[in-house]
């Protein structure tokens, strides 16, 4: 059987690549080919997750403002998985 799909996220840390746009079943014991890359992995696990997850940062600008004491802008920095 062969799957296919979208690289989302890969750490070389934890060895955790996430998947999205995935035709197929990535099946423990299955390698997984880098279309670009030729880079080969082993599948150790497979799941499959209906929940996307978001990092939402905020920051006050300048960094340096106190929000108790005056006004103030801030930046959003978003990353979803």
């Amino acid at each position: 059987a062969t799957a296919t799909g979208y690289v989302k996220t890969w750490s070389n840390v934890s060895n955790t690549l996430i998947v999205y746009d995935a035709n197929g079943s990535f099946k423990p014991g299955a390698n997984v080919v880098g279309a670009v890359s030729g880079a080969r992995y082993l599948v150790d696990t497979a799941g499959i997750s209906n929940n996307q997850l978001v990092n939402i940062t905020v920051e006050t600008v300048p960094n340096t403002a106190n929000s108790l004491a005056e006004a103030f802008g801030f930046s959003t920095n978003i990353i979803e998985y």
